[in-house]
This record gives C-alpha cells, structure tokens and sequence, in this order.
C-alpha cells in the first residue's frame, strides 16, 4: 500500500483555473507547490479568467498518498480491487483507501502534482492574481 504523507500548517499551495466565481475549489481538486505548475494548469480550460489562486494549509492534511510511480496507483488498485486508468477513477481509488488526496512529487519538472478531495477542509486562501 502506498505510504502517508502529511502537509504541514503554513505550507503554501497554489491553484490555476480559468474560471471566476469562486476562492477555494470544490474537490476535489488539484494544487501544486508551485506557481508555475499552477500556471500550466489554467490552460487546461476553456474561459477567460486565467488565474492563480493562493491558499496555505490552514490544518495539517494528516494523511496523502506518496504516489512515486505508477506502480504505486497499481498496488493501490490491486488491494482495492479495483481499476484505476482515469483520472476520476484514480481519484475514487484514493478515497476508496482512505486517504485525503495524493502528491506526487516532481511530477512535473518545477513542482508537484497534488490532488485533495476536501480542499475547504484544510485550506486557507490567501489571495488571486489575475493573468
């Protein structure tokens, strides 16, 4: 089974999105540690209000899938039971083995690929910039 990784009080975690109307996501929803992955991300989208939401980690998440490999997904599924090959799959594997969301580090060259199915449970935003 993939091991537990906790996110500190105080961490910072940035958000991108082409939408407005809202400061913290429904989950689940994905975040990195940094700007620029965040950034990459507003692309994904179709609209026209590109943006980076801010937030830090208002109450440690206790308990995230370290996700290093692939494989790491297959182990899951496989004690589980279940198929995972698409995103919401993946998603409902990670509840499904109790964890509140996955990191996968380095999973782009500048940052991590961090997923969190309660992000207002945990989150505190801080601010917006408009790109």
């Amino acid at each position: 089974m993939a091991e537990g990784r906790s996110l500190p009080v105080g961490t910072d975690l940035y958000h991108g999105t082409s939408s407005k109307g809202f400061r913290i996501p429904r989950g689940p929803a994905f975040f990195s540690d940094t700007r620029s992955v965040a950034t990459y991300f507003t692309t994904w989208h179709e609209g026209k209000h590109k943006r980076i939401l801010r937030f830090e980690v208002q109450y440690e998440i206790p308990n995230l899938a370290l996700i290093e490999s692939k494989r790491d997904f297959d182990d899951l599924a496989e004690e589980a039971g279940m198929e995972a090959r698409g995103t919401e799959e993946l998603v409902d594997l990670i509840r499904v083995s109790g964890f509140d969301g996955w990191i996968i580090p380095n999973n782009y060259p500048d940052g991590a690929d961090i997923m969190i199915l309660e992000p207002d449970r945990w989150l505190k935003f801080v601010d917006e910039e408009s790109l």
